[in-house]
C-alpha cells in the first residue's frame, strides 16, 4: 500500500508542472513548461512528510511497547 501511494506522488509531482490553466493563459504564456524547482520543491516536501509519519509511528510505537511504572 506504501508503494501505491509514493508511486501516485511522484505522478503527480511529474505531472503538475505540464498542467496548463487559466492561469497561465491570462498571463500570457499559454503552453505548460517544465520547471524543475516545482518538481524538486514537491519532492523535498513529499519526503519530508514521509520522514515526519515514518518518525511518528515508530515512536508511538516505542511508546506503546513501554512499561508504566506503578503507582504504588
Amino acid at each position: 500500500m506504501v508503494w501505491t501511494e509514493v508511486a501516485l506522488g511522484i505522478a503527480v509531482l511529474v505531472v503538475l508542472p505540464f498542467i496548463a490553466g487559466s492561469a497561465r493563459t491570462e498571463a500570457g504564456n499559454p503552453k505548460p513548461v517544465f520547471s524543475g524547482s516545482i518538481l524538486t520543491t514537491g519532492a523535498v516536501l513529499t519526503a519530508a512528510l514521509a520522514l515526519s509519519l515514518y518518525a511518528t509511528a515508530k515512536a508511538s510505537d516505542a511508546l506503546a511497547r513501554r512499561e508504566v511504572p506503578s503507582a504504588g
